[in-house]
């Protein structure tokens, strides 16, 4: 015992007289390789959102195209983050909430602006905290508008209103109320139509400050009872497209200051109606780059399959108001997209799966999976 004291102090004398010394600075780890994304992206890339709950949302920047590594990267979002680009400016924008303890704690809301070949942040602009609108991503909740200058946030408190929001200023222009209505799609050039509870759309135009200098009321077309509209919608140059729980499909002309509503058009036969064929899903309708139209379709629909996945895509000329091609997906899925390439591709997801599937979208024939994680609700385009 007496010798083994002796050693313990002879050892810690020793590493006390080391560590006195003075050792030479530690240099900064250098990372060998550091890739950067084009600040352009190409037709074949996605943005596929991943919503965590509550904390670890992302951005993925997915190639549908690449046979070995379409997984371009991802940036990291706040809870329930809208997502909005400007690929000419080379930069995308979320508007996302954070918590000042993750899952609870003060709550701050705010637009991040990043940069798409870093998808690093390079800037931000706070929201009046506690407004936005905290459901699932959906593209009628963050829009840009007055030649993407600004940006629209949908909020819900639960009182509906519209802010604007200056992107090259950094500052917020106004809030818009729209009382019993909500979401927001953008109306000519500074402007935007939102959707109400008697079943019609609102349209509501801009001044050079973002305030509201006009408002126009259409005539009753959503029929809420028996027929509503979804609040999904796809966008072929101005005219967008709402398609209903029972598989009829209305056009709306956003071109200039007033939204104008087609006529609805049914996007089944007798027969097929019959069967119970409907659209049903998250994001049940996307478009090409030659305008025709993807819904995403189940049978045997009742009162409240309207989230049901569906098994086939039919694919629509708006032109004709005929179908041209029906697809029937080797998965069932909640979402699709289109991607704007001249040959496009079909991506469907499913929340609970972890991979996109990817199909070729004129013939639908499948082409592969891409493995990118569960609870992915929406996908985008650059547009």
């Amino acid at each position: 015992m007496k010798y083994l004291s002796i050693i313990t102090l002879i050892l810690s004398s020793f590493y006390t007289s080391l560590f006195a010394q003075e050792l030479p600075p530690v240099s900064d780890d250098e990372v060998d390789i550091v890739e950067k994304l084009p600040i352009h992206y190409p037709d074949s890339w996605i943005y596929v959102s991943k919503t965590g709950f509550p904390t670890d949302g992302r951005i993925m920047i997915v190639d549908v195209a690449d046979k070995t590594k379409p997984y371009k990267g991802a940036a990291s979002t706040g809870y329930l983050g809208d997502f909005a680009v400007n690929n000419e400016l080379g930069e995308f924008y979320v508007s996302e909430t954070f918590y000042s303890r993750a899952s609870r704690g003060k709550r701050s809301d705010m637009i991040t602006i990043f940069d798409q070949a870093t998808l690093m942040p390079k800037g931000e602009i706070a929201l009046e905290e506690g407004k936005r609108f905290l459901v699932l991503p959906m593209k009628g909740k963050f829009r840009l508008i007055n030649n993407k200058k600004w940006a629209m946030v949908a909020n819900y408190t639960p009182a509906a209103s519209v802010t604007i929001v200056d992107l090259e200023n950094k500052k917020l222009l106004n809030e818009i109320p729209i009382p019993g209505c909500n979401l927001a799609f953008p109306l000519g050039n500074r402007g935007f139509a939102t959707l109400c509870g008697y079943g019609e759309v609102i349209s509501v135009n801009l001044d050079e400050n973002g305030q509201s200098i006009a408002e126009h009321q259409s005539d009753v077309f959503n029929d809420l009872d028996n027929d509503p509209h979804f609040e999904k919608f796809t966008r072929v140059g101005e005219v967008m497209y709402l398609p209903t729980y029972e598989g009829n499909i209305t056009p709306i002309d956003l071109s200039g200051d007033q939204a104008k509503v087609g006529e609805t058009w049914s996007l089944v036969s007798d027969a097929e109606r019959e069967q119970g064929w409907r659209p049903g899903g998250w994001q049940v309708i996307t478009s090409d780059s030659s305008g025709n139209l993807y819904v995403l379709m189940h049978d045997k629909g009742y009162n409240g399959s309207h989230k049901d996945p569906g098994k086939e895509v039919w694919v629509f000329d708006p032109k004709s108001n005929s179908r041209t091609a029906r697809h029937t997906l080797n998965d069932v899925a909640w979402s699709i997209l289109v991607t704007k390439e001249k040959e496009p591709h079909l991506v469907t997801v499913m929340m609970d799966d972890e991979n996109l599937n990817v199909y070729d979208a004129a013939s639908g024939d499948f082409i592969r999976k891409i493995k990118v994680g569960t609870f992915v609700p929406t996908l985008y385009t650059s547009e």
